[in-house]
């Protein structure tokens, strides 16, 4: 993916209060945790892993990757494979493997 694809993409991501994110860019990437709150361009999260445990930050949502489980519900949004939707059957790194609904 190249940098004008990236950018693209990081415009059609949408953060929503409850959803799991982790900082993958600047000073605190490897923090990840709970989103608490959005505005125009920056998410405010309240972080799960050990380091920052409790702690609240607020970073751009472009340094942010949504994080995802396995057996959890999700809809494809760009790609080949957008529209789809099915259930996660194995996260390995920025990768999911999907059982697909349709």
């Amino acid at each position: 993916m190249d940098e004008k694809d990236r950018n693209n993409f990081n415009l059609t991501i949408k953060f929503v209060k409850g959803e799991e994110a982790e900082v993958v860019a600047g000073e605190l990437a490897g923090c990840y945790g709970l989103i608490t709150e959005v505005k125009e361009s920056t998410a405010v999260m309240k972080c799960k892993n050990r380091e920052m445990l409790g702690k609240f930050i607020e970073e751009p949502i472009d340094h942010l990757c949504k994080r995802f489980k396995e057996s959890q519900r999700v809809k494809v949004i760009s790609g080949s494979e957008k529209g789809k939707t099915g259930i996660i059957l194995k996260v390995q790194g920025s990768y999911a493997e999907i059982w697909t609904d349709n």
